[in-house]
């Protein structure tokens, strides 16, 4: 019996663009809650501090311990899912761009609340208050993403595997030639964050 080629495996122009779309969108929710912290590693770089300040005091400073409250807030990225929902749904197909714009800002918001719950439980000492603005409270968990003093160097094995397996599973969803290179820049990033936090630290 044949088997029709799916959409995924087999997109029109017109569902490679909306995939894309879609890819970027999520990549760059995944990477909003983390933004600050780039921006900071930069901004450092460029008045030449050293790795061990920026990390070990710019980080933990009220400013950018602000700024990374608000970039890490469920409450703010589950309002934005919940709100975006609903009009969604009361608009239905009357109001199509808006609601092309509205799933764009859902998808946005599902990666960096996805990030978010996924980050809450791997950091013990350099945790941000995840449920601000109404706490700030930081959960302080034995387990480390990072440190090797509380388990991240299991944790990096642990997550090494697991970003191997999705990275194959995509790869074998996804046959346009954007989505690979996302996936390779992805596999490559891996490898190049691992070194260098090993230089850091």
């Amino acid at each position: 019996m044949l088997i029709p080629a799916t959409p995924i495996l087999m997109p029109s122009i017109a569902d490679a663009w909306r995939y894309n779309v879609a890819a970027v969108t999520a990549f760059a929710g995944s990477f909003a809650p983390d933004a600050s912290l780039f921006f900071m590693w930069i901004l450092g770089k460029i008045q030449r501090v050293p790795e061990s300040v920026i990390f070990g005091e710019w980080y933990y400073s009220g400013t950018w311990q602000r700024i990374g409250a608000e970039t890490n807030s469920m409450p703010v990225y589950a309002a934005l899912i919940g709100l975006s929902l609903l009009v969604v749904l009361r608009l239905g197909p009357r109001y199509k761009r808006l609601s092309q714009l509205l799933s764009v800002v859902l998808t946005f918001a599902i990666a960096a609340l996805l990030h978010t719950i996924t980050d809450l439980p791997l950091h013990h000492d350099d945790g941000h208050p995840h449920f601000w603005p109404f706490s700030d409270w930081i959960y302080v968990s034995p387990v480390s993403y990072w440190d090797p003093r509380h388990h991240g160097l299991q944790w990096r094995v642990i997550e090494l595997f697991i970003a191997i397996g999705l990275i194959v599973f995509l790869w074998r969803c996804y046959a346009n030639r954007f989505s690979r290179a996302c996936l390779a820049f992805t596999a490559i990033s891996y490898v190049v964050v691992a070194l260098f936090w090993l230089h850091v630290f």
